[in-house]
Protein backbone atom coordinates (compact mmCIF):
# COMPACT_ATOMS: atom_id res chain seq x y z
CA UNK A 1 0.00 0.00 0.00
CA UNK A 2 2.65 2.44 0.39
CA UNK A 3 4.22 1.72 -2.77
CA UNK A 4 1.17 2.49 -4.41
CA UNK A 5 1.11 5.91 -2.90
CA UNK A 6 4.66 7.15 -3.20
CA UNK A 7 4.05 6.07 -7.05
CA UNK A 8 0.90 7.98 -7.10
CA UNK A 9 2.80 11.07 -6.10
CA UNK A 10 5.48 10.78 -8.14
CA UNK A 11 3.33 10.69 -10.84
CA UNK A 12 1.39 14.18 -10.16
CA UNK A 13 4.96 15.85 -9.95
CA UNK A 14 5.84 14.26 -13.36
CA UNK A 15 2.42 15.90 -14.32
CA UNK A 16 3.66 19.27 -13.30
CA UNK A 17 6.85 19.48 -14.64
CA UNK A 18 5.50 18.73 -18.08
CA UNK A 19 3.53 21.82 -17.90
CA UNK A 20 4.43 24.25 -21.04
CA UNK A 21 4.13 27.98 -20.66
CA UNK A 22 2.85 28.31 -24.83
CA UNK A 23 0.10 25.97 -24.25
CA UNK A 24 -1.17 29.01 -21.81
CA UNK A 25 -0.19 31.37 -24.05
CA UNK A 26 -2.73 31.69 -26.72
CA UNK A 27 -4.90 28.61 -25.00
CA UNK A 28 -8.00 30.57 -27.04
CA UNK A 29 -6.48 30.78 -30.23
CA UNK A 30 -8.96 28.03 -31.96
CA UNK A 31 -11.67 29.95 -30.63
CA UNK A 32 -10.10 33.50 -31.89
CA UNK A 33 -8.31 33.12 -35.03
CA UNK A 34 -7.19 36.85 -34.75
CA UNK A 35 -5.31 36.47 -31.66
CA UNK A 36 -3.40 33.63 -33.57
CA UNK A 37 0.20 33.22 -31.83
CA UNK A 38 1.63 34.86 -35.33
CA UNK A 39 0.32 37.74 -34.02
CA UNK A 40 1.98 37.19 -30.90
CA UNK A 41 4.68 39.80 -30.80
CA UNK A 42 2.77 42.63 -32.51
CA UNK A 43 1.09 44.29 -29.85
CA UNK A 44 1.30 41.71 -26.24
CA UNK A 45 -0.20 42.84 -23.08
CA UNK A 46 1.83 43.45 -20.23
CA UNK A 47 0.46 39.14 -19.58
CA UNK A 48 1.54 38.05 -22.88
CA UNK A 49 4.60 39.75 -22.82
CA UNK A 50 6.04 38.33 -19.26
CA UNK A 51 4.47 35.03 -20.64
CA UNK A 52 6.82 35.38 -24.15
CA UNK A 53 9.53 36.61 -21.54
CA UNK A 54 9.35 33.55 -20.11
CA UNK A 55 9.36 31.50 -22.97
CA UNK A 56 12.66 33.59 -24.31
CA UNK A 57 14.50 32.42 -21.16
CA UNK A 58 13.41 28.66 -21.48
CA UNK A 59 15.05 28.47 -25.18
CA UNK A 60 17.55 30.15 -24.04
CA UNK A 61 18.78 28.28 -21.51
CA UNK A 62 17.82 25.04 -23.01
CA UNK A 63 19.68 26.00 -26.08
CA UNK A 64 22.69 27.02 -24.24
CA UNK A 65 22.98 30.68 -24.51
CA UNK A 66 21.32 30.99 -27.73
CA UNK A 67 17.65 29.73 -30.09
CA UNK A 68 16.35 30.52 -33.15
CA UNK A 69 13.11 32.56 -33.31
CA UNK A 70 10.99 32.64 -36.45
CA UNK A 71 8.75 35.59 -36.72
CA UNK A 72 5.42 35.13 -39.20
CA UNK A 73 4.55 31.70 -38.52
CA UNK A 74 1.37 31.01 -36.99
CA UNK A 75 -0.62 27.44 -35.57
CA UNK A 76 -3.14 27.11 -38.72
CA UNK A 77 -3.22 30.10 -40.93
CA UNK A 78 -1.09 31.38 -44.28
CA UNK A 79 2.58 32.10 -43.42
CA UNK A 80 3.71 35.95 -43.02
CA UNK A 81 3.36 39.34 -42.08
CA UNK A 82 2.55 42.59 -43.44
CA UNK A 83 5.64 45.18 -43.05
CA UNK A 84 4.06 47.13 -40.37
CA UNK A 85 3.52 43.77 -37.95
CA UNK A 86 7.06 42.27 -38.91
CA UNK A 87 8.25 45.38 -37.80
CA UNK A 88 6.07 45.48 -34.61
CA UNK A 89 7.27 41.83 -34.01
CA UNK A 90 10.83 43.01 -34.64
CA UNK A 91 10.97 45.87 -32.09
CA UNK A 92 8.92 43.38 -29.54
CA UNK A 93 11.67 40.85 -29.81
CA UNK A 94 14.86 43.35 -29.46
CA UNK A 95 13.15 44.39 -26.30
CA UNK A 96 12.82 40.52 -24.98
CA UNK A 97 15.77 39.64 -25.86
CA UNK A 98 17.50 42.83 -24.38
CA UNK A 99 15.50 41.84 -21.37
CA UNK A 100 17.01 38.45 -20.87
CA UNK A 101 20.65 40.61 -21.75
CA UNK A 102 20.97 38.81 -25.10
CA UNK A 103 21.47 40.31 -28.75
CA UNK A 104 18.95 39.73 -31.93
CA UNK A 105 20.84 38.74 -35.27
CA UNK A 106 18.28 38.80 -38.32
CA UNK A 107 19.09 35.20 -40.36
CA UNK A 108 17.22 35.65 -43.23
CA UNK A 109 13.49 37.12 -44.54
CA UNK A 110 11.79 34.83 -46.89
CA UNK A 111 8.35 35.18 -48.49
CA UNK A 112 5.45 33.58 -46.92
CA UNK A 113 1.82 32.91 -48.15
CA UNK A 114 0.60 36.78 -46.85
CA UNK A 115 3.87 38.53 -46.10
CA UNK A 116 7.34 37.87 -44.70
CA UNK A 117 8.84 35.39 -42.34
CA UNK A 118 11.44 36.43 -40.70
CA UNK A 119 14.16 34.34 -38.79
CA UNK A 120 16.50 35.03 -35.83
CA UNK A 121 19.37 34.32 -34.15
CA UNK A 122 18.57 35.42 -29.94
CA UNK A 123 21.97 34.66 -28.14
CA UNK A 124 23.46 35.62 -24.61
CA UNK A 125 25.74 38.39 -24.78
CA UNK A 126 29.29 37.26 -23.58
CA UNK A 127 30.95 37.46 -19.72
CA UNK A 128 34.44 37.93 -18.61
CA UNK A 129 33.74 34.08 -17.59
CA UNK A 130 32.67 33.03 -21.04
CA UNK A 131 36.52 33.20 -22.25
CA UNK A 132 38.88 31.13 -22.08
CA UNK A 133 42.46 31.35 -22.64
CA UNK A 134 44.02 29.81 -25.54
CA UNK A 135 48.01 29.16 -25.78
CA UNK A 136 49.29 28.11 -29.17
CA UNK A 137 52.92 26.74 -29.49
CA UNK A 138 54.97 26.80 -32.82
CA UNK A 139 57.74 25.04 -33.93
CA UNK A 140 60.05 25.39 -36.56
CA UNK A 141 62.54 28.22 -38.43
CA UNK A 142 61.02 31.67 -38.71
CA UNK A 143 61.56 31.53 -42.65
CA UNK A 144 59.67 28.28 -42.88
Amino acid sequence: DEIHQSTGESEELEEEEEFDPTLDLFADAQEHPEENTKYSLTEPTDEQFEQLLEILRNRIEDGLGECIYEIGLGDGCPDGLNPEDLAASKATLETLASAVDCDLSLLREKQGEEGLVAEYLIRRRPTEEDFTEVRVAVLGNVDA
